[in-house]
This record gives structure tokens, C-alpha cells and sequence, in this order.
């Protein structure tokens, strides 16, 4: 759309320009036209290389269709190159490439539409594998093994998400999450739900004391980065979210409070989906909550 302004305002500004000169400097009249568009659009080009380079192909197919189609004489071109004084074949050629610029942008949204929608057959196709390779996860037991497992099998980024946290299930934690951030790996921890009888600003004493041990473990990262160590982050988040995501590979979903279910009490049970889609969008969703909420940030400068 602004090409075809531009270029209006160029043609008017050429009648102009004829209409004050005489009848042999008409042709140096038009000359200087045509440089002043050329120059404009080497301009718009730099600036907008996605749209240009579908009507860069676009603008010669509409050059030659509008020498073939209007060349021979088309009325209403006819009349223009009578009224400016400008070759007929110039203004064909002119009017082609307004076709062209229309043709060359809609080839643009076609291949942005084709795009988007292989993309999305892609992620469905991605689901129905996930779905075929889904496990299911029963039990205390299968519960302790999915986690500890998570654990071992992380090598760059392990988030846990969690309605609650409780002291005696960080307890049990404190030795893998050290081990995990001694290879580098970052976890992300986001807890958070919050019960109508307890406010915010009194947490219960087992998160106080489940924070405490987090936050030393935390520091204890931080002075250990020159060895290699990752860093471990904490955000306190109003969520009810229970999954498990194992750097951008798997996933555990389901109803375990994975950082406070040490006893389970009631029968719980998750699924591990194998789908690195699902998993890469999980996992930085749950790394930008957690970076935007930390509960210790001058930890991370």
C-alpha cells in the first residue's frame, strides 16, 4: 500500500512537471521521475526486506502484464499517456508494477499463511505421538521414581511446579537438587496456592522452614558458579499447577504435589508425556513466571 501512494504522488508530481516545461524536456522531465522512484524504493527495500522480496518477483510478472495486456492500446492507459505526454509503453510498464507490487504481497501472505499452517499441522501431528507414547504414573512409589528420575536425567534446565511445598519432602530433596545443579543444571521452582482461612503474609511454618533450606541451597549455588554449578530460582506464584518439565524433552502432568506430597494421603496419579513441543512451551512459561516473581533476587544480579 505505501509503494502504490508513493507512486502516485511520483506520477502526479511528473504531470506537474510536464505541464511546465516544454515539449523537448519532457523525456529529461520523466527521467528524473523514474531515478527519483528508483532511489525511493532502493530506500523502502532496505527497510522492509520481507515485503519487498515478494514484489521484487511480483513487480516484473506485473511489468510484463501490463505490457502485454495494456500495451496494445487499453483505454483508460491510453488516456493517461495522453493527458501526462509520457510513452505508452512507460506507462503500462508503471502500471504493471503497481499489479505487480498487489500480486508480490499477497504472495507474501500466502507463504506467511502456508507457513503457520504447517506449523500447526506439525504440533498436532506432535500431540498425537505424545498422546501414542503417553505413560501413565500410579502410586507413591511410581511417584518417587518419576521424580528422582527427573532428577538424574536433566542436563540443562528441571522445573517443578507445585500447589504447595512442604518441609519434610524438600528435606528429601535438598541431596538431588544439590547433585543436579552440581552438573549445571538451572531448576525453576513455582509454588503457591493459598488457603481462604491463611493469608498470604503469614505462610505456615513447614513453607517458612522448606524456604529456608531453599534459599541456602540457592546461595550455596550462586558462590559455586565459577565450578560449573547452575543456579537454582524460587517464585512464590498463586498457582495449583502440578507437572514436572525435564529440559525441553518430557513432561509430568497430573494431580501430585510434587514438592509437598511426601505421605500421599490420597491416590494421586500423573502422566508422562513424551513431546518436546508441549515440553519446550512449559518449560519457558514456567522459567519467565519464576524470573518475574523470585523470591531471593539479588541472588541473580
Amino acid at each position: 500500500m505505501e509503494i502504490r501512494s508513493r507512486a502516485r504522488r511520483i506520477l502526479r508530481s511528473a504531470r506537474a512537471r510536464v505541464a511546465e516545461v516544454e515539449t523537448g524536456e519532457i523525456e529529461e522531465a520523466v527521467a528524473d521521475s523514474v531515478q527519483a522512484a528508483r532511489d525511493w524504493i532502493a530506500r523502502y527495500a532496505t527497510r522492509n526486506p520481507n515485503q519487498v522480496k515478494g514484489t521484487l518477483g511480483g513487480g516484473a510478472v506485473g511489468t510484463a502484464l501490463g505490457l502485454i495486456f495494456f500495451g496494445g492500446g487499453g483505454v483508460g492507459i491510453a488516456a493517461l499517456g495522453g493527458a501526462i505526454g509520457l510513452p505508452l509503453a512507460l506507462l503500462t510498464g508503471l502500471s504493471g508494477t503497481f499489479l505487480g507490487n498487489r500480486l508480490g504481497i499477497e504472495k507474501d501472505l500466502e507463504e506467511l499463511i502456508r507457513v503457520e499452517d504447517e506449523r500447526a499441522e506439525r504440533r498436532f501431528e506432535s500431540a498425537i505421538e505424545a498422546e501414542r507414547h503417553a505413560t501413565r504414573i500410579k502410586g507413591k512409589a511410581e511417584h518417587d521414581q518419576a521424580l528422582a528420575a527427573a532428577f538424574l536425567a536433566a542436563t540443562d534446565t528441571l522445573c517443578l511446579r507445585s500447589g504447595f511445598i512442604w518441609i519434610n519432602q524438600v528435606r528429601e530433596l535438598d541431596r538431588p537438587i544439590r547433585e543436579a545443579l552440581s552438573r549445571g543444571v538451572n531448576i525453576y521452582i513455582e509454588y503457591g496456592i493459598r488457603s481462604p482461612s491463611r493469608p498470604a503474609a503469614t505462610p505456615p511454618p513447614e513453607e517458612v522452614e522448606s524456604l529456608e533450606i531453599l534459599e541456602s541451597i540457592a546461595r550455596f549455588a550462586r558462590d559455586n558458579a565459577a565450578n560449573g554449578y547452575g543456579r537454582l530460582m524460587v517464585a512464590r506464584v498463586l498457582t495449583h499447577v502440578k507437572q514436572v518439565v525435564v529440559d525441553g524433552r518430557y513432561t509430568l502432568l497430573g494431580s501430585n504435589n510434587w514438592l509437598s506430597n511426601r505421605a500421599h494421603v490420597n491416590r494421586e496419579e500423573s502422566v508422562r508425556f513424551d513431546d518436546e513441543v508441549l515440553a519446550r512451551d512449559l518449560r519457558d512459561e514456567t522459567i519467565n513466571l519464576v524470573r518475574n516473581s523470585l523470591l531471593w533476587p539479588e541472588l541473580y544480579p
